[in-house]
């Protein structure tokens, strides 16, 4: 993953340096410095004079977990308690992952934004406190306890909705060849934002979620257009 995440941030660079196409940053900007990230941030967040960038990276880690079992997801966010990194007090939290940080919000009882509920995860205040690891696991134990059969019939419903919500967030739509102001939640858009808040939702999707009802893993237009961008990638799921 630290490779995927790598490359991921170095087609970051190519894209908004040479071409200017609107991009997101992935979630490991520790990798680079928060001054870098929030300046790229600033710079390229939304771009509507220009499609959206098909970002490859993305989508082949979104097909390469999507049958993954809800444990799975569950024991990879062990390695990312670094949710303070990218969800920070710098910029605003992009709303794919402030969607599935208020779903979290919502099943756990809490309230607050999604910085706030960062912390609460994080058991950090800023992004410069030190890491509280044993604080993070423990979210994660608690996390795990939230079974479907113990959830009041209003949260699984308020959760629910949540995860199966449209966010304002303007994706080009190259079949239609316009812009969309609203998108459906789904795996690939919140991957872009933070690979931890991927691992969050699909844990919480395919926990909580009847396989009909559960959100998308991508668009089909997100599909196609990286498939037409990388013929050689093959059928969904190859390598």
């Amino acid at each position: 993953l630290k490779s995927v995440r790598f490359k991921a941030i170095h087609r970051l660079l190519i894209v908004v340096f040479a071409s200017h196409t609107t991009y997101h940053i992935p979630s490991s900007t520790h990798i680079i410095s928060k001054w870098t990230s929030f300046f790229l941030q600033f710079s390229i967040s939304f771009d509507l004079n220009h499609k959206m960038a098909v970002d490859i990276c993305a989508m082949q880690e979104v097909l390469r977990w999507r049958e993954a079992a809800a444990e799975e997801h569950l024991k990879e966010l062990e390695n990312y308690d670094e949710f303070n990194f990218f969800i920070s007090e710098y910029f605003e939290t992009p709303p794919p992952s402030a969607a599935v940080l208020e779903a979290v919000g919502l099943l756990m009882g809490w309230t607050g934004d999604a910085k706030q509920i960062v912390a609460k995860i994080t058991g950090q205040r800023h992004t410069e406190d030190p890491k509280r690891r044993d604080h993070y696991l423990s979210f994660l134990g608690e996390l795990k306890e939230k079974k479907l059969q113990h959830l009041k019939p209003e949260v699984l419903e308020s959760v629910s909705a949540r995860l199966t919500s449209e966010v304002p967030w303007p994706k080009f739509d190259e079949t239609l060849g316009e812009y969309r102001d609203l998108t459906q939640l789904n795996s690939y858009d919140v991957i872009k934002n933070s690979q931890a808040c991927f691992h969050l939702f699909e844990w919480l999707a395919s926990s909580l979620l009847p396989e009909e009802e559960r959100p998308p893993h991508f668009l089909d237009a997100d599909l196609k257009a990286f498939q037409n961008r990388e013929p050689f990638v093959g059928e969904p799921g190859g390598s």
